[in-house]
């Protein structure tokens, strides 16, 4: 009996891949196994900032003081800092010489001169190119309102029974002009008395206010004039009917 030849073409190895060729067609096998090995690897996390406080902390001060969490667990040198936000309703502003490509390293920063509304700040962590945030709650900055008088006088040894010009200015409580103050406000001017010979002073008239005197404001400034006849040092107040007031020295001549 006769046998066929059989020719067998050998397997060639390419990379753990077994290629077997025959008959014009390719066929492919892999090894597989189970196995294990040591491993390391390196996981950073940028966690949310956390406590962000926004005080007013002083009523004469148009200032707004932030404060938050350092963040933790993060790449440590690695991490950029923080930019914050000033926002109300739907707009926001960059404040505390921040912004994305001006980052703080510190956890607390100062919002100065900021206009009378009510606030949130956000706070942004930065980290490659990573970023998590957090908010303050709502922070109110007062509006103006009128708080004192300043008082000017063009002499400060005016004579006695000549006008004495003044000017009286009103300020609010961050130390700004009010000049909201406008139209007729009512004063009362005291603090001189009458001369020996019994002739009083003589001050802006009433007007249209049940007491006091009326002086007109524009932009939060009034001109007035008063007459002193008593020769001798003494203060001039003026105040309103809120309790607003303002002083100032003169030194009345004969």
């Amino acid at each position: 009996m006769s046998k066929a030849r059989r020719w067998i073409r050998p397997a060639v190895m390419i990379g753990g891949l077994v290629a077997g060729i025959a008959a014009g067609s390719v066929a492919w096998s892999y090894f597989t196994t189970n196995g294990g090995g040591p491993g390391a690897v390196v996981v950073d996390k940028l966690n949310p900032v956390n406590d962000v406080r926004a005080t007013f902390p002083d009523s004469t001060q148009r200032t707004v003081d932030i404060r938050w969490a350092a963040t933790a667990d993060v790449g440590g040198p690695n991490f950029d800092g923080y930019y914050v936000q000033r926002v109300q309703g739907a707009s926001s502003s960059y404040v505390c010489s921040s912004s994305p490509t001006h980052l703080l390293a510190l956890t607390a920063c100062a919002d100065t001169l900021v206009p009378s509304g009510t606030y949130t700040y956000v706070v942004t962590a930065v980290f490659g190119s990573w970023t998590t945030t957090g908010v303050s709650g709502p922070v109110v900055v007062p509006a103006s309102a009128l708080t004192t008088y300043v008082v000017a006088s063009d002499s400060p040894d005016p004579v006695a029974g000549t006008p004495d010009p003044l000017a009286i200015t009103a300020f609010d409580q961050y130390g700004n002009v009010d000049t909201n103050l406008a139209g007729t406000q009512c004063l009362t001017f005291s603090g001189p008395v009458a001369a020996p010979g019994g002739q009083a002073p003589v001050y802006p008239s009433a007007g249209s206010c049940a007491s006091g005197s009326a002086v007109t404001f524009a932009d939060g400034v009034a001109s007035a004039s008063v007459t002193l006849y008593d020769a001798a040092p003494t203060t001039l107040s003026v105040s309103d009917s809120s309790g607003d007031s303002g002083q100032v020295a003169l030194d009345v001549t004969p």
